[in-house]
């Protein structure tokens, strides 16, 4: 049986149209699947950043903790509740602790830019409200070798417990909006 054009034209067409179908699938697929395989590495890197952060923070807290209780301590001691020189002894002893507190308050600046890096303003927020409570309690110790008075600490306790359970929650809601 002889092929006429219109044949001809018609199977050039059911074949160019097939191949045009599915080249344009085959680019539509690839392209989801590298958007996809984008947006996953995006997400892996922001989830490691969170941790990265989170344990810089905890470290930072861990430390604060023990000067803290070193301080709570040394207070606890006193009879009065009035802010009082620190003797040679007790500047010694929270100076070791601070040397650990001074290191991780320089590794949470990382997890700060971090942080604003992220545009987590909330949990950056948190952070910096910690860092300045810590500051205000800690300069008068360390510089002045003056402890404060049992309600000035007890005070100063409780808003920095606050700030890191509002640091906590900020962290875990930038968490739970990446996964």
């Amino acid at each position: 049986m002889p092929l006429t054009m219109m044949d001809v034209i018609d199977s050039a067409v059911k074949i160019g149209l097939g191949a045009a179908i599915s080249a344009f699938a085959s680019y539509k697929t690839n392209k989801s699947n590298h958007l996809n395989e984008k947006d996953k590495e995006v997400r892996a890197h922001k989830i490691k950043t969170i941790e990265m952060v989170a344990e810089k923070c905890e470290h930072f807290i861990n430390c604060y903790l023990n000067f803290r209780n070193r301080l709570a301590g040394i207070l606890r001691k006193r009879s009065t509740d009035d802010e009082f020189l620190l003797p040679q002894p007790l500047i010694e002893s929270l100076q070791e602790i601070d040397k650990d507190l001074f290191s991780a308050l320089e590794s949470v600046n990382t997890a700060r830019a971090r942080l604003s890096l992220m545009r987590a303003t909330q949990a950056q927020a948190e952070l910096s409200r910690m860092i300045s409570l810590l500051s205000r309690i800690r300069n008068p110790i360390m510089q002045e070798h003056r402890a404060p008075s049992q309600s000035a600490f007890d005070k100063f306790t409780q808003e920095m417990s606050d700030a890191i359970n509002h640091f906590h929650e900020e962290l875990a809601k930038l968490y739970e909006g990446i996964t």
